[in-house]
């Protein structure tokens, strides 16, 4: 936990300028449901993260409410009731939070190759640019293998 405090408070240390900077080239998109590298940007992973903290929690309590009151009260639970989640099979789960989910971590990844960038640009040294040409790879793998779930 204390590490994704960490990572969200770095956000606040970069400027939009910063952010919108290009690190992958560009290519022609496949489909239209493709994630773009300006997706990945503070206010994107922002809402991502309200998404994940507020609406999540929201879907699984309206969902669950018979199952919580179940193990509330002590009562036994069906074997179909142990296996199957209905809050699976809403939309609003199983489109929104993936995206959500995809947005915070490439951000995260970018927010990251932009921190060593930055270090190697100011230390010149050999394992600072090791650890920034590992961090941008991992991240344009990322970001031309993820797309929109729709």
């Amino acid at each position: 936990m204390i590490k994704f405090q960490l990572a969200v408070s770095l956000f606040v240390l970069f400027s939009a300028a910063v952010n919108a900077e290009v690190l992958c080239k560009a290519e022609e998109k496949s489909h239209d449901l493709v994630i773009g590298e300006a997706e990945y940007n503070l206010e994107e992973a922002s809402d991502s993260l309200e998404f994940l903290q507020s609406k999540i929690p929201e879907i699984i309590k309206i969902e669950h409410q018979d199952f919580i009151e179940k193990i509330l009260n002590g009562e036994p639970l069906s074997e179909l009731e142990k296996l199957y989640s209905p809050v699976l099979t809403q939309e609003a789960f199983y489109i929104g939070y993936p995206n959500s989910l995809a947005i915070v971590h490439g951000t995260l990844l970018k927010q990251n190759v932009l921190i060593l960038k930055y270090k190697y640009a100011l230390s010149n040294k050999a394992p600072d640019k090791q650890a920034f040409e590992s961090a941008l790879k991992e991240f344009c793998e990322f970001e031309s293998s993820v797309s929109y779930v729709d």
